[in-house]
């Protein structure tokens, strides 16, 4: 089984590749704390303040480098929708309708690609659709898993 969530198959434009390469630069000149302060939009906006605080708590807890890799990691990120036509396993492909970071149409193409998967739409849920409504994440995860013996 294949879990997709809140992603994007298509590479970064060049402006969007940029901007990661310059917050990965400054991460590492200056650390994270500027990130901890005023945090991407990872969640919806109208998500609780407790969950920001969360958020900012577990970028607190990341090494810059860390940050700095995954950056330049996505903006290296290759062209994967020629790939997903291939894919031959059971695929859910999870988006959150209030994704800031990735429009959630865009995330709904992966799965229009991807033959005999399945969307999952979160209602109000951001980018972090984990966090924002485990209950709902979770019980697709579950979904996924075969039964013991099958």
């Amino acid at each position: 089984a294949l879990v997709l969530a809140n992603t994007r198959a298509e590479p970064d434009p060049p402006e969007g590749a940029a901007g990661r390469r310059t917050l990965a630069e400054r991460l590492m000149k200056e650390g994270h704390r500027f990130l901890v302060e005023e945090p991407p939009p990872l969640l919806a906006e109208d998500a609780p303040v407790e969950l920001w605080e969360r958020v900012r708590a577990l970028i607190a807890d990341q090494p810059p480098e860390g940050i700095a890799a995954a950056a330049l990691g996505m903006a290296e990120r290759p062209d994967s929708v020629p790939d997903l036509s291939g894919i031959d396993v059971s695929t859910l492909v999870i988006t959150g309708t209030a994704d800031r970071l990735i429009p959630p149409d865009v995330t709904a193409g992966i799965a229009g690609r991807v033959p005999g998967s399945e969307l999952l739409r979160i209602e109000g849920a951001g980018h972090i659709s984990n966090l924002e409504a485990p209950g709902a994440f979770n019980t697709a995860l579950e979904s996924m898993i075969p039964p013991v013996g099958a």
